[in-house]
């Protein structure tokens, strides 16, 4: 799986916030630092429960709980969505994690944990979104659903995006489609194009970015559109499980949704057409193998903000077009993103906030006039980049600030995959 944007990313972060008056709300009759509330620690791995009770509390009953990234491979923020992770499973309820992670690979890793009893944070590293799976901090999440699962409360794992190049995607997914259909004596096995629908769906697994399509395409697209029918028409299962009809049609969906993700547009990556296919797969994870249960979902905020986002159609939005209130969204923002000595103006919220604490937690005022006010500060949002408006109360209802975050390599050779 690819970062989003990372070759921009350093020149798209400003150092201030631009707000519409350049004043501070202290100034004001309003002040936002009043509706933050400061933690008793600034080491994210030391904050209590206590300190997230105003965030359980604007949580209220929830029944999904989307925690973004503004930007992929952050220290700090894999480790504070971890940290929420464990107090949402402890504390609401919470017993699934859906991640930014292949939907195939993933069940890939709970068929390792069934099967050979492999952890989750020793099958993640080629199979999970690199930046979760190859760091230690991305780990932390991976090691707390590994104990829950030996615990009285296990929390189950999986993944809603399409496919992003993982190791059971590129080694298994077309051997397995196969047998799949031979074991149904499958009519489509016997379309006289299906060795070209097999090349060509070896090719997608792999996430091939910013490529030319094959000139077979559309032969590509027929095929697959048999091949849907064979799964997706009154499936008898819907578990996530390689054995379940449910599931493969989800998974020749994702196969899609690559494809038209890579080769839509020349060159151009379609996001519209990526997370309609993560957003559907999250769907039926919540209404058909998760029914009833409450469910976290992690990933990047350009996917996750149902309001506001620059695509057309986000997994936000397609989940909000499903579940609506039911939905509560967090965002994370930062003051020192380039460098310790970054400056932040007055005019950005996050310049408030750094009065509050190192720390902060902000949930989305109840009070007119803070909105209002609130309305007036740039904010950071998807890759760090100040906001003006801003989309707080509409794309995300909790805020969390800290004051400097780190960019982190990942660790390919201390985090390999397991086969």
């Amino acid at each position: 799986m690819k970062l989003i944007l990372p070759a921009i990313l350093a020149l798209t972060l400003t150092a201030c916030g631009g707000g519409s008056d350049g004043g501070s709300s202290s100034e004001t009759a309003v002040d936002l630092r009043k509706t933050a509330q400061a933690f008793s620690t600034s080491d994210i791995d030391a904050i209590t429960d206590a300190d997230l009770a105003s965030f359980g509390r604007a949580v209220g009953d929830s029944s999904i709980v989307v925690l973004t990234e503004p930007s992929h491979v952050v220290a700090q923020v894999m480790d504070l969505n971890a940290r929420l992770i464990r107090y949402l499973h402890e504390n609401k309820g919470f017993d699934v994690l859906l991640i930014e992670s292949g939907m195939f690979d993933v069940a890939n890793m709970n068929e390792l944990k069934q099967n050979r009893s492999m952890a989750f944070s020793v099958s993640a590293p080629g199979r999970a979104f690199y930046g979760f799976s190859r760091d230690a901090h991305g780990q932390k999440m991976f090691a707390y659903v590994d104990q829950a699962q030996a615990g009285a409360k296990p929390m189950e794992l999986a993944g809603i995006d399409v496919m992003m190049e993982g190791v059971a995607s590129t080694g298994l997914f077309v051997s397995r489609l196969e047998a799949r259909l031979q074991a149904r004596n499958a009519a489509v096995l016997l379309d006289p194009q299906w060795s070209t629908f097999k090349t060509i769906a070896q090719r997608v697994t792999t996430n091939p970015e910013y490529t030319d399509a094959p000139a077979d395409l559309a032969v590509f697209k027929r095929v697959l559109e048999l091949v849907k029918t064979e799964f997706c028409t009154a499936p008898a299962t819907n578990q996530y499980r390689f054995d379940s009809d449910g599931f493969w049609c989800r998974a020749v969906n994702s196969l899609g949704g690559t494809a038209g993700y890579v080769w839509n547009t020349p060159k151009v990556l379609d996001y519209n057409a990526r997370d309609h296919a993560a957003g559907n797969n999250a769907i039926w994870l919540l209404d058909g193998p998760f029914a009833g249960k409450k469910a976290i979902v992690l990933t990047h905020a350009l996917h996750g903000f149902a309001a506001g986002s620059t695509l057309q159609e986000s997994t936000g939005s397609v989940l909000a077009k499903r579940y609506g209130t039911q939905i509560h969204t967090t965002n994370i923002t930062a003051s020192k993103v380039n460098s310790p000595d970054e400056i932040v103006l007055s005019g950005s919220l996050e310049f408030e906030l750094d009065q509050v604490g190192a720390l902060v937690y902000m949930p989305y005022p109840t009070d007119a006039a803070a909105r209002a006010e609130l309305g007036k500060r740039s904010i950071r949002e998807v890759n760090f980049t100040a906001q003006t408006p801003n989309r707080f109360g509409r794309a995300y209802q909790s805020l969390f600030y800290v004051r400097q975050i780190n960019f982190i390599t990942p660790n390919w050779t201390g985090y390999p995959a397991v086969y």
